[in-house]
């Protein structure tokens, strides 16, 4: 049992407490004693400088130091972000479960792990005294797979592959709220309208749909809709990108450069226009997709499909085998009634019920992707809220 009463849960963490990056090259870890899986008894926190040791001696030796440290503290599971295959074969052969894909606040992160392992069946109840079954398949103990499926896999985290990734802009890859809301709150007031309701309104749309929905009887509305659109050009502070989404698009653009011979992975679909969408991106340092289709470039925008297909065209994917990250009510709408896979990003719930919405997350932080030998990608993503 450990230290304490209960299953005692190793995890890397940062001086702030969040979850430490990797787990063979970690220089902190705590282990959290847990005799329920909603509540972590004790927490301790150890300096064991792996990332120092790492490089010295051999891979079996440092192996061997881990796993010595877990015996002797009686570690029942390791939580990570993520942790090579070598030693996942080490913890695998010693029937520890792993759990995969943890971010953020590790305290946190300890408990949504506990809350995976009691589905799974491998964390008793609170009503028994705390313990880790042991399955008779070292497989299913290390890896916690929930899916036959191949296009799933367990753990903190699950995975798609698909031929597309589709990505709106604000709200998904670039913060312009408060542009957003200076821009729009200035009209709402001038024409005597609730600013929240027009800002609310307006997210996800194109300019002259919200001016078409609260001013049908504005004499210019083309004039009214350039006047918009040149104030927010000229507002690129703050504008920030939306955490994780620079590293996201990195990692599938490398290959998508005009001279390429691989075909774009990635499109970008957004009811701003081209020129204040590039302006935006610039703004946040993230990189503009080869394939974007904008406000002007469809007949109807968002919430209609018309964007999302488009999109799925120029990739030459069907839209049923693309993956949307999307923020707006709007957005959202449009990229299921496409047919389009769905992970709905920002903090809304989206609509969770539809079987085509995977998950629901804050930011991209905790979104990976990768592009496989035959062109598609793979991206895995929180198997829970974050």
């Amino acid at each position: 049992m450990g230290y304490g009463q209960g299953v005692i849960f190793c995890i890397p963490v940062t001086p702030d407490g969040q979850v430490g990056p990797g787990w063979g090259r970690a220089s902190r870890v705590a282990l959290a004693d847990l005799s329920t899986p909603v509540q972590v008894d004790r927490w301790e926190v150890h300096q064991v400088d792996w990332d120092i040791a790492h490089d010295q001696g051999t891979h079996g030796s440092h192996h061997a130091r881990i796993v010595r440290f877990l015996r002797d503290n009686q570690v029942g599971c390791v939580v990570a972000e993520h942790m090579g295959p070598g030693m996942r074969q080490v913890l695998q052969a010693m029937r520890l479960p792993v759990v995969i894909g943890a971010a953020g606040d590790a305290h946190d992160a300890v408990l949504l792990a506990a809350a995976l392992l009691t589905d799974e069946g491998l964390f008793s109840g609170p009503e028994e005294s705390a313990s880790l079954t042991r399955s008779s398949s070292s497989e299913q103990s290390a890896s916690l797979t929930r899916s036959s499926s191949s296009e799933q896999s367990a753990d903190l985290t699950r995975a798609v592959v698909v031929g597309g990734l589709i990505v709106d802009m604000d709200g998904t890859l670039v913060d312009s709220h408060a542009v957003v809301r200076q821009v729009w709150s200035s009209w709402a007031n001038s024409q005597g309208l609730d600013p929240a309701e027009v800002v609310s309104y307006s997210t996800g749309r194109r300019p002259e749909a919200t001016l078409k929905h609260f001013a049908p009887d504005d004499p210019d509305p083309q004039s009214t809709t350039a006047r918009l659109e040149e104030q927010e050009v000229s507002l690129t502070e703050p504008i920030t990108e939306v955490p994780g989404a620079r590293a996201l698009l990195t990692s599938l653009m490398a290959e998508d450069e005009p001279e390429s011979p691989e075909r774009p992975v990635v499109a970008l679909v957004t009811s701003a226009t081209r020129r204040l969408a590039q302006v935006r991106m610039e703004a946040a340092r993230v990189p503009f997709p080869q394939v974007a289709v904008c406000g002007e470039d469809v007949p109807q925008g968002k919430p209609a499909p018309d964007g999302y297909l488009a999109a799925a065209g120029a990739l030459g994917v069907p839209i049923t085998d693309c993956l949307v990250l999307e923020d707006a009510p709007a957005g959202v709408a449009g990229a299921l009634a496409a047919g389009a896979k769905l992970i709905v990003v920002g903090g809304e719930a989206g609509q969770p019920d539809h079987p085509n919405q995977l998950a629901a997350v804050q930011d991209l932080t905790g979104i990976r992707a990768r592009r496989l030998p035959d062109g598609r990608i793979e991206l895995t993503y929180p198997a829970v809220r974050t």
